[in-house]
């Protein structure tokens, strides 16, 4: 669903599309990406948005191409997971 979502989003610019892709493969996708949108509910995405900025959630580590877990994230900085969880499940 996101490599469709990108797709329909061709006015993006090159560093918006790679912070998007860094987001979801890093973040996104280690934590949620099994499920199917179905049985997602508006719960699973709150406990996930308080595990990033309580603890920190598994995240995808480009350079060593394995799962570790991130540090907390700020409340300021969650708007774009949101912003591309929310534009995929539209």
């Amino acid at each position: 669903m996101f490599a469709k979502h990108l797709e329909n989003k061709p006015e993006l610019k090159p560093s918006t599309r790679e912070n998007y892709l860094y987001l979801y493969e890093g973040y996104i996708s280690p934590n949620l990406g099994k499920r199917t949108v179905d049985p997602l509910r508006y719960s699973d995405l709150r406990s996930f948005y308080i595990k990033m900025v309580t603890s920190g959630v598994k995240m995808w580590d480009r350079k060593t191409g394995r799962l570790c877990q991130s540090r907390p994230f700020r409340v300021s900085s969650m708007g774009m997971i949101h912003s591309i969880l929310h534009s995929v499940l539209q």
